[in-house]
């Protein structure tokens, strides 16, 4: 068989197969080793393992200047079903404060206590409570931001996951994309070495390294653009249909985003439970209710006339005293119910996956590849050192042939 058929069989085929491999290994180096491992006295370790918290605190910045943050999380609970439980968690202290309310009523005047007088009062603060509570919510949703950081809370999170994990979580996602740049590793590998072989016959096996790190570095290139381009479907040849997998996969994706960052970022739970740790008061002190007392003097006046015709002056401190060891204990089960209350009402889920379905194409293509920026570059580079070892090893393959 004469030489230059024998070289034109094997250089696509041994391509084919190295541009696959490396290509394989390339991906892996951008997630392992997962620590520093030193060979011949230099030290590496993978890119994102090595970047994991500029990763972290990029994909968090995102996360929350984009589609989520704490204002967000609190604003959604403006709604009918939360604000009825709010109501009925209220009903319950205002229960106990009449309990109080009560004992401070001397004997002679008891009898003016009744329970229509009871249950008009209560109202009349439940409603004033309905009527305020969504303003309240967006008052606090707007300080919500800058009492508890999410920012830092997802951060921390993703760096809890260790390289390990975020590897699992990007696979996961990303799986059939990491693949096919695997596999075009092979296809491009073959049409490098079609080249190749052109190329050691027009220019001579020299250029062999060089036109191989040309090569590696265009086809690791154009394997991601592919993943992005067309955004929309377009017809090659007549016959041929292709789009970019990230925008052909975008719902698809944008569905395990959201259960991802439901079940391991935002955790509404997590969330609520540590906001109002930060809101609400540890103890509920005499001036506590003193200013509670006033707000409430001027917003239902003529429950206090009532109070006031019932509770001697000389009782009102130890009443104050009272409903403020009061709260104190109602504070924890207060505190548990109302997060309870929000997170079932809140499906953080479905609120991230609609505004990631909702993005235009390159809005898309702008989140991924500002996540992704650094490792794009890697791949590109270790393209190139790669292409230029298969030109190498076909240097040296030609040489053996003579």
């Amino acid at each position: 068989m004469e030489l230059w058929l024998i070289l034109l069989l094997t250089f696509p085929l041994v391509c084919a197969i190295i541009g696959y491999t490396t290509n394989v290994m390339a991906v892996k180096m951008i997630f392992r080793p997962y620590k520093p491992v030193k060979f011949l006295g230099f030290s590496y370790q993978g890119v994102l393992p090595k970047h994991q918290r500029h990763f972290a605190r990029l994909l968090a910045k995102i996360i929350v200047r984009q589609f989520m943050n704490t204002a967000d999380l609190v604003k959604s609970l403006n709604r009918p079903a939360v604000l009825d439980e709010i109501e009925t968690l209220a009903r319950t202290y205002v229960g106990q404060v009449v309990s109080e309310l009560k004992e401070m009523v001397p004997e002679e005047r008891q009898g003016m206590l009744t329970p229509e007088m009871v249950d008009m009062a209560t109202n009349q603060i439940l409603a004033e409570l309905r009527r305020r509570a969504p303003e309240l919510i967006t008052a606090l949703g707007d300080k919500a931001n800058e009492v508890l950081k999410l920012e830092d809370i997802i951060t921390e999170k993703v760096m809890g996951w260790g390289a390990q994990g975020l590897e699992g979580v990007i696979y996961q996602v990303s799986k059939k994309e990491l693949d096919f740049i695997e596999y075009y590793g092979g296809v491009f590998g073959l049409a490098l070495g079609v080249f190749q072989w052109m190329v050691l016959y027009l220019l001579g096996d020299v250029a062999l390294p060089l036109v191989g790190i040309l090569v590696g570095i265009v086809t690791n290139w154009l394997a991601i653009q592919m993943l992005f381009y067309p955004r929309e479907p377009k017809v090659y040849l007549g016959f041929f249909e292709y789009q970019g997998l990230f925008p052909k996969r975008q719902f698809e994706m944008a569905t395990m985003m959201g259960k991802i960052a439901s079940k391991e970022l935002i955790v509404p739970q997590e969330v609520f439970a540590e906001l109002s740790d930060r809101v609400l008061p540890k103890q509920v002190d005499v001036s506590t209710v003193e200013k509670v007392e006033a707000r409430l003097r001027l917003e239902v006046p003529a429950m206090f006339q009532m109070v006031d015709g019932l509770v001697p002056e000389e009782n009102l401190p130890s009443l104050r005293t009272r409903l403020a060891a009061r709260a104190s204990e109602l504070r924890e089960p207060i505190r548990d119910a109302m997060v309870s209350s929000a997170t079932r009402h809140i499906d953080v889920d479905r609120m991230l996956e609609a505004r990631l379905q909702g993005l235009a194409k390159n809005e898309f293509e702008t989140l991924i590849r500002g996540l992704f920026e650094r490792e794009e570059i890697y791949l590109i580079i270790y393209g190139g050192v790669l292409g230029g070892l298969i030109g190498g090893l076909q240097l040296l393959m030609v040489g053996w042939f003579g």
